[in-house]
């Protein structure tokens, strides 16, 4: 298949895919392909058998370069570079999102400009009142104290 730059010839992949008797045009094939770069790489090259069944090395071949081209310029939106493209409020909305899908209480601060610190704090009394309250336990200091290094069955001294 030959390449226009660095996009492969469409024409030449329009052939192939009538030769092989494929029900998919150049644009169809273009499709599955954004589904085949969204999948595991484990699934190889065993997608081209959607396309055609059995299919021409000729074909293959463009079906991979077509892969390969449209790969370079592939993202799925999950890196940490696509996530640093998108606008501030709309990565605070994904976090806060992802923080209400996981059951957590979510909470923007600014360490420039204190904003939302007397929220978190709130959050945070809020967040203790809900822990069970024990009574501290008060040491008796007439209790006997077992010995340094002692075990259970040791005798036990006075302080």
């Amino acid at each position: 298949m030959t390449m226009r730059g660095s996009e492969p010839d469409r024409g030449e992949l329009g052939r192939l895919l009538r030769e092989a008797g494929s029900a998919y045009d150049p644009q169809g094939v273009e499709a599955l392909i954004e589904g085949v770069l969204a999948s595991p790489p484990e699934i190889g090259t065993s997608w081209h058998m959607l396309v055609a069944d059995p299919i021409i090395p000729a074909l293959a071949g463009a079906l991979e370069a077509l892969r390969a081209a449209k790969a370079k310029g592939y993202r799925n939106g999950l890196a940490a570079e696509d996530f640093a493209r998108l606008p501030r409020a709309a990565r605070l909305d994904r976090l806060r999102k992802f923080c209400e899908e996981q059951g957590h209480a979510f909470f923007s601060i600014s360490s420039a400009t204190g904003a939302g610190i007397q929220q978190l704090v709130r959050g945070m009394a809020d967040a203790l009142a809900l822990l069970p309250r024990h009574e501290a336990e008060v040491a008796d200091p007439a209790a006997p104290v077992a010995a340094p290094g002692a075990d259970a069955d040791s005798e036990l001294r006075s302080s």
